[in-house]
């Protein structure tokens, strides 16, 4: 039973640091949308953020499966003795319910996002295309002012 209490406390352990990691995944987000927002001055800083947040990502992996493997070492006494850990059986489904509606606001902060990335390249692109336009543009004009001059001259020197 103790060895079993153990294991129990390192499930709830295991769901207390996911929960971390994705208050910390939320809060990068966060800033990445306000960076975005905001023209995303600083690609390196943008580069950092998603970093942390992989290394974040990596967090979630690790308390998935430590709570998987003490799950896979417990739950069957979870299920037989509902009534003995009943108090960490409703601990553990009120940090579940928790880690649901954060990850539902992750996705949601995500795909926004996404769409504010995607709206930023498409700007992008335009301001590159423009440029390119304009260059050649500038190269024609030059090209045919130099064709211009080439020809006559628009004074005659009458001495």
């Amino acid at each position: 039973m103790e060895e079993q209490q153990m294991y129990i406390e390192m499930m709830q352990r295991s769901l207390k640091n996911k929960i971390y990691a994705l208050d910390q995944l939320i809060g990068l987000s966060k800033i990445q949308q306000q960076m975005m927002k905001d023209g995303m001055e600083d690609a390196d800083e943008f580069d950092k953020i998603i970093e942390q947040k992989n290394l974040m990502l990596d967090e979630i992996d690790k308390a998935d499966n430590g709570f998987e493997q003490m799950y896979s070492k417990v739950g069957e006494a979870l299920k037989h003795n509902k009534e003995a850990y009943r108090e960490q059986i409703e601990d553990m489904q009120k940090m579940i319910q928790e880690l649901t509606e954060k990850g539902v606001s992750l996705q949601a902060l995500e795909k926004n996002n996404k769409e504010l990335l995607g709206q930023m390249m498409l700007s992008e692109r335009r301001k590159i295309g423009d440029f390119h336009q304009s260059n050649r543009i500038a190269g024609l004009y030059h090209n045919s002012m130099t064709r211009q001059q080439s020809g006559q001259s628009y004074f005659l020197n009458k001495s």
